[in-house]
């Protein structure tokens, strides 16, 4: 069970079946909190915007919200002034339903783009989840199921640490499976927090959280009209307010907030539509982390590499020649390249093909869970990523969903 969010004090939450998938599956969300929470949100890069991201970029101006209102199978994307128009009449019913101003209401939507927003159906049950939220491992299981769409299980995570003696917690949920790319692909993720810090200082720490997280994964390479990343902090934890990134808090809070992100698109990868691989990409020895990242986008996006890994084809020239085409000017003639959870199989030493050792590649490629890694050495820097293979079945989901 995905028992995350109630972890944390001062929300409630529950998702809710109002008719937008077949079934009575759950289809609607909603995350409350009992006052206004500082709040940071990062949204998709796609020049294509869903309506609910444009009208929540503005919502977001002033750094507080109290209620989110997610529902799936329809992305309100490419649905122009009427689909505008329904984000509006969502927020107002908010409003009205739960008693909060309407600056402090934000709406999120996945699903099909291009088609018709229900808003009728949404509408109801905003209305009926009125007295249906409550702060529970059952209600949390319940909101990430209802953001699913073609996902296999609903996604959560959840840790706690301590400042100055203050225990704060941090809870999430995230749905993803499809569209999954760096600067983030159709996935939304919601964080709520007791922490006590001012918005904007929040947002910077999600801006680096999600460079070191969301947009290190990929499954398929494409991005979404929808994505969405959200943080709430109600201060309920009474610690020392972090009011800069100069306070010496910020910076265990930066980490711990980069921990859950991290954590949470893990967890979408592993989820990816059809895959047998969930492929863990660590570069270093290269002068910038951005140098390090061009890499391992790239080597997370090639078709060649993660069909090498569907087959369990140890084929070091895919990743080799990847790695040449990204853009990062580096000398082949210094790279090392392992795989293996502890670097055990050496593929290339100073840019030299090793002896393969087909056994133990066999047993590394034999595992769900492979790690690559290379090393330049020509600098300090390193990052990591996650991606995965690419299967027959992915091919069999996408081409029998209408998206």
């Amino acid at each position: 069970m995905i028992a995350d969010l109630h972890t944390v004090p001062g929300f409630t939450f529950n998702g809710f079946s109002v008719g937008l998938k077949e079934d009575n599956q759950l289809d609607l969300a909603i995350i409350h909190a009992e006052k206004p929470c500082a709040a940071a949100a990062a949204f998709t890069r796609n020049l294509v915007v869903a309506e609910p991201v444009k009208v929540c970029k503005k919502q977001m101006e002033d750094g507080l919200i109290q209620t989110v209102v997610i529902n799936s199978k329809n992305a309100n994307a490419c649905t122009g002034e009427v689909g505008m128009k329904a984000v509006y009449e969502e927020i107002k019913r908010t409003s009205v339903v739960f008693k909060v101003a309407k600056k402090d209401v934000f709406i999120s939507s996945t699903g099909v783009i291009g088609r018709p927003f229900p808003i009728t159906e949404v509408l109801n049950g905003i209305t009926l989840a009125m007295d249906g939220l409550e702060n529970t491992a059952e209600s949390s299981h319940a909101t990430a199921e209802a953001i699913m769409t073609t996902d296999t299980k609903p996604k959560g995570a959840s840790l706690q640490f301590e400042l100055n003696g203050k225990t704060i917690h941090f809870g999430g949920i995230a749905k993803g499976s499809g569209m999954i790319h760096p600067d983030m692909g159709t996935m939304l993720s919601f964080i709520i927090s007791d922490l006590n810090i001012k918005a904007e200082v929040l947002k910077k720490a999600l801006n680096k959280a999600v460079d070191r997280s969301f947009n290190m994964i990929s499954i398929d390479g494409d991005t979404s009209t929808n994505d969405t990343v959200l943080v709430l902090a109600n201060g309920d934890a009474k610690n020392d307010l972090i009011d800069s990134i100069e306070h010496p808090d910020y910076a265990k809070v930066e980490e711990q907030l980069t921990e859950i992100c991290i954590k949470l698109g893990q967890s979408i990868v592993d989820d990816g539509e059809g895959i047998t691989k969930m492929i863990t990409f660590e570069v270093q020895g290269l002068p910038t982390e951005e140098e390090c990242r061009k890499i391992i986008r790239t080597l997370s996006t090639s078709l060649l590499v993660k069909t090498a890994f569907f087959g369990k084809d140890p084929n070091w020239g895919r990743l080799f020649a990847a790695a040449g085409r990204a853009g990062v000017d580096f000398d082949p003639d210094k790279a090392d390249l392992f795989m293996g959870d502890n670097d055990e199989l050496c593929l290339l030493k100073s840019g030299q093909p090793k002896t393969l050792d087909e056994n133990l590649a066999h047993q590394i490629l034999a595992k769900r869970d492979v790690k690559v890694k290379f090393d330049f050495h020509q600098g300090e820097a390193k990052s990591i990523g996650w991606g995965s293979d690419l299967s027959y079945d992915y091919v069999k989901i996408n081409a029998e969903y209408t998206t």
